[in-house]
C-alpha cells in the first residue's frame, strides 16, 4: 500500500502540471554514490540464498490476471446508493459460490488509521447474508424482487462490519494479541486456535479470498494467495471502471485465477441487472 499512494500521489501531481516539470531549474553538481560494502557471518549469506531459492520458487508458481471492467464504476454504484466497495465484495462472494458451489472464507482489509499506531483490522465477508443472496442467484425459482431485498441485506451486513471493524471493533486482531500472548508468556494455547472450526472460517491465515480495496486511486497492485486453495484478489475503483488483479497458485488444480475473474465480470453484469430492475432504498 505505501508503493501504490507514493505512486499515485506523483500520478495526480503528474496530472495537475500536465506532464511537464515545474521545479528548479538549477542543476546540483553531487558527489557520486559510494557502494556500501557490509560484513555479513556465514550464516547470513547461506539466508540471502535460501531466500532468493525460496523468492523463485513461489513467483514461478504464482499465476496472476489483471483486468479493467468498463461496464460501470464508482458514478453508477453512488447514483443507486450502494456503496462500491460492498458491491465488489459481494460479486466477489457470488463468483467463488458460482464456480465452487459452497463459500469461502474471507478477508478484507479494513484500515484501523484513525486510532494512534492503528493499522488494520479483518472484515469476514463472507455472511450467512452473502450466502443467501449468492444462492438466490444461481436459483432459477427465485424472482428478481427476492434476490434485490437479499441483495440489501447481503450490503447491510457488510457496511456493519466495515464501520465496526475501522472502530476496532473487530474480532481477529484482539484474538491475535491474546494468542500472542499466550506464546510470549508460555501459557498453554487456547483451545479456540487449535478448533477444526477456527481453520475453516479462515483463522490462522486460512483465508480462501484474501481481498482488499485499495482505493479509489489510478494505481493498484496485488498479492498471492494466502493458502495454497485460496485467491488474492485487490482491486481498484474509478468513476466508470472497475480493476481487479486475481491471483492463484499454478500446483493447486483446482483454482484458476482466470475463471474466477471471468465469474467476477459475469457477477457485476446480474448485480447491475439487478439494480436497474428497482430504485433501491440506500444500502
Amino acid at each position: 500500500m505505501c508503493m501504490i499512494s507514493c505512486t499515485h500521489f506523483v500520478h495526480l501531481h503528474v496530472i495537475e502540471n500536465k506532464g511537464r516539470w515545474r521545479g528548479s531549474q538549477h542543476i546540483r553538481h553531487l558527489p557520486h554514490p559510494e557502494e556500501l560494502v557490509f560484513q555479513l557471518h556465514g550464516s547470513l549469506y547461506k539466508a540471502i540464498d535460501d531466500a532468493r531459492v525460496q523468492y523463485k520458487r513461489a513467483a514461478d508458481n504464482l499465476d496472476g490476471v489483471t483486468s479493467k471492467f468498463t461496464g460501470y464504476g464508482k458514478t453508477y454504484l453512488r447514483s443507486k446508493k450502494v456503496h462500491p466497495d460492498t458491491h465488489v465484495q459481494l460479486a466477489l462472494q457470488l463468483a467463488y459460490y458460482r464456480m465452487y458451489g459452497r463459500p469461502a472464507p474471507t478477508y478484507e482489509t479494513a484500515t484501523t488509521r484513525r486510532f494512534y499506531h492503528g493499522r488494520t483490522e479483518t472484515v469476514r465477508s463472507c455472511t450467512p447474508e452473502a450466502l443467501a443472496w449468492s444462492r438466490s442467484m444461481v436459483d432459477p425459482q427465485q424472482n428478481d424482487q427476492t434476490r434485490l431485498q437479499l441483495l440489501k441485506k447481503a450490503c447491510d451486513k457488510q457496511n456493519t462490519l466495515m464501520a465496526e471493524a475501522m472502530n476496532n471493533e473487530g474480532c481477529d486482531r484482539h484474538l491475535l494479541g491474546l494468542q500472542v500472548l499466550a506464546s510470549e508468556e508460555d501459557i498453554p494455547v487456547p483451545e479456540i486456535f487449535t478448533d477444526k472450526s477456527w481453520t475453516k472460517s479462515g483463522g490462522g491465515g486460512n483465508y480462501i479470498l484474501s481481498t482488499s480495496f485499495v482505493g479509489y486511486s489510478s494505481v493498484y497492485g496485488g498479492v498471492s494467495p494466502m493458502c495454497k486453495d485460496g485467491y488474492g484478489c485487490f482491486y481498484r475503483i474509478g468513476q466508470n471502471e472497475i480493476e481487479l488483479f486475481v491471483s492463484s497458485w499454478i500446483s493447486d488444480k483446482n483454482t484458476n485465477c482466470r475463471q474466477l475473474y471471468c465469474h467476477v465480470e459475469q457477477s457485476f453484469e446480474e448485480m447491475k441487472r439487478l439494480l436497474d430492475t428497482n430504485q433501491m432504498a440506500r444500502l
